[in-house]
């Protein structure tokens, strides 16, 4: 199988040169969400997973959705084929940046891939999964028009979709990109090509983040890995192994520096620290807190001391914690804390 119909970001569809296209050109926008490209392919009763154009972990986590889901795939496979279908392949994206939700296949594109290998490429629109036309994918409400030529398309595309996905507008809680793109379907003239606009990918340069010359760079910029949590997180792990610490001009161990104080700054750069919790007391029984990836310049001053779990039962395995600061006039009754190093989220480690 040609390999861009396993990868939504790599995805073309050649124009037809004698089509009598219109001058003006409009396609209908999704939302795309973040992570690498996946795919489901089905041929008769075999189920295939794909992870970035070539074949998932054989007991990974898409291989344990599709079990899960391995009756509605089929099901749906057979439902879309037409006379001469020999493959159904899913194309999206594996979308996981939140530790608080269960990572997911987002589906975006059918392809019906006949024996000689001709090609019909549908927009998704099944309901196979428990979380389909959820959220972001509900909104397709949103056009971008063609450019002046028709080969002016795609970079007029593109155009649309850098203003509709804003570096910073569409973060998880902890602050990954939740969105990476757009793919866009002709609204009208089916002749037309549908267009993918890679926008906040693992493919797309990274952006950093201004936090200072102290700060690792390793955990300065907002996405390394390969756009999901665990990628991010595997990818500043590794980023570190290379990396000393440093703390106030002398070089440290990073895994065993561990001062009677510091700042959430210093221990960014010194300690073996991925990332950190916010924690809000709101009065309730239970202090969940959040886990964030990105420096906010409102921390990164913060003095974070060594905790005492023998009388704080709300540390969450965190070694270090700011001491409580009411929120505002706002929420005169409500207070928050910074909690880091010695805990991470509890997420699937399983490969892919």
């Amino acid at each position: 199988m040609t390999s861009h119909l396993y990868r939504i970001s790599r995805y073309k569809r050649a124009l037809e040169v004698d089509a009598g296209y219109p001058d003006t050109r409009w396609y209908e926008g999704q939302l795309v969400f973040a992570g690498p490209d996946a795919a489901i392919e089905v041929m008769g009763k075999t189920i295939n997973g794909y992870i970035g154009g070539t074949a998932s972990h054989p007991e990974g986590q898409l291989a344990s959705l599709i079990n899960e889901y391995k009756t509605s795939i089929r099901k749906e496979a057979r439902a879309l084929r037409l006379a001469d279908t020999v493959a159904v392949i899913l194309s999206g994206k594996w979308h996981h940046v939140d530790p608080d939700q269960d990572p997911r296949f987002e589906a975006y594109l059918v392809h019906l891939v006949a024996g000689e290998g001709n090609v019909v490429t549908q927009r998704y629109s099944s309901q196979i999964f428990g979380w389909d036309n959820e959220g972001y994918n509900d909104g397709r409400e949103f056009f971008g028009g063609g450019g002046r030529r028709l080969v002016d398309d795609v970079a007029s595309l593109r155009g649309h979709a850098e203003l509709k996905l804003a570096p910073g507008k569409f973060l998880s809680p902890c602050g990954m990109y939740a969105l990476e793109g757009v793919v866009w379907f002709p609204v009208s003239d089916q002749s037309l090509p549908i267009v993918y606009s890679n926008v906040n990918g693992p493919d797309a340069p990274a952006r950093s983040m201004d936090a200072g010359g102290d700060i690792n760079p390793a955990v300065s910029c907002k996405q390394l890995g390969d756009g999901t949590l665990l990628g991010e997180l595997r990818a500043r792990e590794q980023a570190l192994k290379g990396l000393p610490g440093v703390f106030r001009g002398k070089t440290v161990d990073r895994s065993a520096h561990r001062p009677d104080e510091m700042t959430l700054g210093e221990a960014f750069a010194s300690t073996d620290i991925l990332g950190y919790w916010h924690q809000v007391d709101d009065g309730s029984d239970e202090l969940l807190p959040t886990f964030e990836l990105l420096h906010d310049s409102e921390y990164l001053e913060e003095v974070i001391t060594p905790v005492d779990t023998r009388t704080d039962d709300w540390t969450f395995g965190s070694e270090y914690a700011t001491d409580w600061k009411p929120l505002g006039d706002s929420m005169p009754t409500c207070r928050s804390r910074i909690l880091a190093v010695g805990s991470l989220p509890e997420i699937c480690r399983d490969p892919l």
